[in-house]
């Protein structure tokens, strides 16, 4: 059954479903590479690691750009007034919205 994207708690639901626990755990362990190795590898490397495994494990969106802090991806879905922001910090991993660019 198809969820409901019109509603704030049909969105929410949709997102946690689409974006694995697994992508948020590669997101995290990313991040703690680039933290011990930002001054030796480019980002361009992670960028395209980011964007293959945002590809891979979360195909209902596709990829709008990725960023260094915090170290994420911005996901986008036609369904979806906004865009979302999966994401890994020093203490979390999750998602929030974030307005379309």
């Amino acid at each position: 059954m198809p969820q409901d994207l019109t509603t704030p708690q049909g969105r929410a639901d949709f997102i946690q479903s689409a974006i694995p626990d697994t992508f948020l755990q590669r997101l995290a362990l990313i991040n703690d590479r680039w933290k011990d190795e930002s001054q030796y590898e480019d980002w361009k490397d992670y960028d395209a690691v980011l964007k293959s495994t945002a590809l891979a494990l979360c195909p209902a969106f596709t990829v709008v750009k990725t960023q260094k802090r915090p170290l994420g991806v911005v996901l986008r879905h036609d369904g979806l007034p906004y865009d979302v922001l999966a994401y890994t910090t020093a203490r979390n991993a999750g998602w929030k919205s974030v307005p379309r660019t």
